[in-house]
């Protein structure tokens, strides 16, 4: 007689998955303690990550247990949404406990620990005075929020609910049938950029505790760096092109570097993402650069360096800067960057923002609706985007959900720079800041330190957490979590 196996579904279904990523926070706090290695005399902080590391995979593995060797129930709607936001709320306050022991306070440590999860690189901490094992730390907490929390551990485990959950986390791209299989394939292609990073790195002039974690926070589009001044420490020319170009692959779709990889080039490269890079990098790069040379008086190699690279650390998200401060540009120069902070990277990279993908589509169903207001009642006509080598149609739901988002996501931003106007800020600096940190860039102008009001620290904690997840699996997952406590069912 065969023993029946339970069925575990609901809050005991949730809170198994749940223990996995938490241990997952755990052994994430482990890996820091490799950074002993390079400094041997920061061993007082073995404790800080030891302790609440250990911690964290005994009690993950611990929840884990509820949803072992049991039958999985399919989750109901919209639940993957809200076990999606409460994992990602929960491995945050988990893997912010070392920050807190190192002596800062609940809000401040939460608020460091999302900048690294998100990967928006903003730090509240003076880089150059920060123990190394806690800068190693944050640099992976880039590695793995970058790529994605969900993609890292479906690629250890079969999961039948993993290509839905790394939807939900704020990817488009579609994974292959087995998603173990490509999540392991993702994973391999980004720890090989890594690795080929930090090799080039260390050729022009870098030390090898620099190169890994510059390495790392290029391609999973940071901005986190061992020193204050980032990478204008160096003042390399050769380490700025490096950069840009492992900037750009993180900034990439996923699925681009598998078509890549096995010769598909005709659908990695014939993408409206990539019209819509190479319109805006030649548009602003051109504009910067005039505006650098007659407002700052600089040449125009320098300036069209500066130009460049700031560019592309704007519009893939990372934040790296080869200036002192990106405040002393102009004005002109400035709108340019917010503006390439709100568009982003690429859909199902690790870059924030409203993607690439979106703003084509904005732009081209904007056409459209010029076109068919110019043309005959009685025409009708289809509406076509080019994606992965074809055209596929576009509906009209598709441009409304589209347009949805865009409108959302402004309201967002200009909702959290009043917050910041609110505690005295300018305007200008306002809609910068929280645009760097919904677009999880990590570009500052100072309003977010140390020194910064709560409110202050918990708006840009928010906006960081809102830009990763994307503002309509947040908004699913409170809905549903509303009806649920209200005893409604979802239409």
């Amino acid at each position: 007689m065969t023993e029946e196996i339970k069925t575990i579904k609901g809050f005991r279904l949730l809170l198994g998955y749940l223990g996995i990523f938490i241990s997952l926070a755990g052994l994430i706090q482990l890996l820091a303690l490799f950074g002993l290695v390079f400094n041997p005399e920061e061993s007082q902080y073995l404790w800080h990550f030891l302790i609440p590391g250990i911690s964290s995979i005994i009690i993950g593995l611990l929840l884990s247990l509820l949803i072992r060797k049991k039958h999985l129930a399919k989750l109901e709607r919209f639940e993957d949404a809200v076990f999606l936001v409460t994992m990602w709320i929960v491995v945050i306050f988990a893997s912010s406990i070392p920050f807190m022991m190192y002596g800062a306070n609940f809000t401040q440590s939460v608020f460091e620990t999302t900048a690294g999860f998100t990967t928006t690189g903003v730090s509240l901490f003076d880089a150059d005075t920060l123990p190394r094992i806690f800068v190693l730390y944050r640099s992976f907490l880039m590695l793995f929020g970058g790529v994605g929390l969900v993609l890292v551990i479906t690629s250890t485990i079969s999961d039948r609910y993993g290509l839905r959950l790394y939807n939900a986390e704020g990817h488009t791209d579609n994974l292959i049938s087995n998603v173990a299989k490509s999540a392991r394939l993702i994973l391999g292609i980004y720890i090989g950029y890594v690795l080929v990073g930090t090799i080039l790195f260390m050729i022009f002039g870098m030390t090898l505790f620099d190169a890994i974690n510059y390495s790392i926070t290029s391609v999973s589009t940071g901005g986190f760096a061992p020193h204050k001044a980032s990478l204008g420490y160096y003042n390399n020319i050769g380490i700025e092109i490096v950069a840009m170009v492992l900037m750009i692959l993180g900034s990439t779709n996923f699925l681009i570097h598998t078509f890549i990889i096995t010769g598909k080039f005709k659908k990695a490269f014939k993408h409206a993402e990539w019209i819509v890079l190479g319109i805006a990098f030649l548009a602003g790069v051109s504009i910067i650069t005039m505006n650098l040379m007659l407002s700052l008086d600089w040449d125009f190699l320098y300036s069209l360096r500066v130009a460049s690279f700031q560019f592309i650390s704007g519009i893939t998200t990372t934040g790296l800067q080869i200036v002192p401060s990106i405040n002393a540009f102009p004005p002109l120069s400035i709108g340019i960057i917010i503006l390439i902070m709100i568009i982003g990277g690429q859909a199902g990279s690790t870059t924030g923002a409203m993607k690439q993908g979106r703003v084509a589509l904005a732009l081209k169903s904007s056409y459209w609706y010029i076109r068919d207001k110019m043309s005959g009642r009685r025409t009708v006509r289809s509406n076509f985007i080019l994606r992965f080598g074809n055209y596929e149609k576009v509906t009209d739901v598709e441009i409304r959900h589209n347009y949805a988002f865009i409108v959302l996501y402004m309201i967002f931003l200009f909702l959290g720079s009043y917050i910041f106007m609110a505690h005295g800020y300018g305007f200008e600096d306002s809609l910068f800041e929280f645009a760097s940190l919904l677009g999880s860039v990590g570009y500052s102008t100072g309003i977010v330190s140390l020194s910064a009001p709560a409110v202050v620290l918990w708006t840009g904690t928010i906006g960081m957490f809102v830009g990763r997840l994307e503002i309509t699996v947040i908004s699913i997952a409170l809905i549903k979590i509303f009806l649920n406590l209200t005893r409604k069912n979802i239409l």
